[in-house]
């Protein structure tokens, strides 16, 4: 009996130690990291340029989520990424806006946006930042940040 323990024993010590000696494995995060919107320039005009970064199936597909993108940002979350400059609150202040008026928003985002907002400068295209058959592309963007405040206080939702 003891000669059996003591065989399981050693067989259970042998076994932690060939696989705490295997390669060590470390994962990183950096593919999944969420790439965030910057301040370029605030003109005093009412034009804000922006550094956002887009997903997509070809360039165009992902040119266009990015300018989803930066209007979402600056009508929603604001942004506080920049580049020496202020950051730049969101144009609606409460929270629950887009939850209220979900359709109005779900039928903006797929036409009225490209309105206010244009591309500057393709920045670069990224690799290793989401899934290899995507294209990952950081864009200079500007947007009329008059006209969209305008917009939306024609359509009764800002005062």
């Amino acid at each position: 009996m003891k000669k059996i323990i003591l065989k399981l024993l050693c067989l259970t010590a042998a076994g932690i130690m060939f696989t705490s000696c295997g390669p060590k494995i470390y994962t990183s995060t950096s593919a999944y990291r969420q790439l965030e919107t910057e301040v370029v320039k605030n003109d005093l005009d009412g034009h804000l340029t922006l550094k956002v970064y887009g997903n997509g199936i070809n360039e165009d597909d992902a040119i266009d989520q990015a300018m989803r993108n930066a209007v979402n940002e600056v009508t929603f979350k604001g942004i506080v990424n920049g580049n020496g400059t202020r950051n730049v609150p969101p144009i609606f202040s409460n929270p629950n806006v887009k939850l209220d008026n979900q359709n109005y928003f779900d039928d903006f985002f797929l036409r009225d946006y490209r309105k206010y907002v244009q591309v500057v400068q393709k920045v670069k295209k990224m690799k290793g930042f989401g899934s290899s058959e995507r294209v990952n592309l950081g864009v200079i963007l500007e947007v009329d940040m008059n006209r969209l405040r305008r917009h939306y206080q024609n359509d009764g939702l800002l005062k």
